[in-house]
C-alpha cells in the first residue's frame, strides 16, 4: 500500500534587505573611509586606541564615538563632516559645529552665554549630567546651523 501526501515544497523566497541611509554619524563617516582606503577594523582601532569591537559599535550606531577619540577620528576622515547626526552625543556635535564654523570655545560660550568651563565639559565628558537650560541652549544654536563669517 503507497502512501499519497497532498503537500507541495515551497522554497522559502529571500528578503532582501531595504538599503539603510545615510545618518551622518561619525561612526557612518569612519566606517566609508576605512572602506575607501581598505584599512582593517583591527589596525584603524590600534590607530585609535580602541579595541576592535569598540570601533565596530561605532560603525553601527550601537555606541557613540568617545568624546576624547574626536581628535582622532576628524584626523583618519582628513575633513571635517558637514553634517551631524542626532546619535552624536551633544558633545560632539557641538564640537563638530565649532569646527564647521571654525568658531573657537570663547566664540562659543560667548554666542551661548555659557561659561567656558561648561562647555568644556560638555565636550569632553561622555554621559555628564548637563542642565536642561544649557543644553537646549546648545541644541538651539547648533540646530540653526548657520555659518559665521
Amino acid at each position: 500500500m503507497s502512501t499519497i501526501c497532498s503537500f507541495k515544497l515551497k522554497p522559502k523566497l529571500r528578503k532582501i534587505p531595504k538599503a539603510k541611509t545615510f545618518t551622518h554619524s561619525l561612526g557612518e563617516y569612519i566606517r566609508h573611509e576605512r572602506q575607501k582606503k581598505q584599512i582593517s577594523q583591527e589596525s584603524l582601532a590600534k590607530d585609535f586606541g580602541v579595541n576592535g569591537v569598540a570601533l565596530s559599535m561605532w560603525e553601527l550606531k550601537r555606541k557613540p564615538v568617545h568624546p576624547k577619540r574626536f581628535q582622532s577620528v576628524i584626523d583618519f576622515l582628513g575633513f571635517v563632516p558637514k553634517k551631524s547626526s542626532r546619535f552624536d552625543k551633544l558633545g560632539t556635535r557641538t564640537q563638530l559645529w565649532r569646527l564647521q564654523n571654525d568658531i573657537d570655545i570663547q566664540e562659543f560660550s560667548e554666542l551661548t552665554n555659557i561659561p567656558v568651563k561648561e562647555i568644556t565639559r560638555i565636550e569632553t565628558a561622555r554621559y555628564c549630567k548637563i542642565d536642561n537650560k544649557v543644553s537646549k541652549s546648545v541644541e538651539k544654536l547648533i540646530k540653526n546651523s548657520f555659518v559665521i563669517s
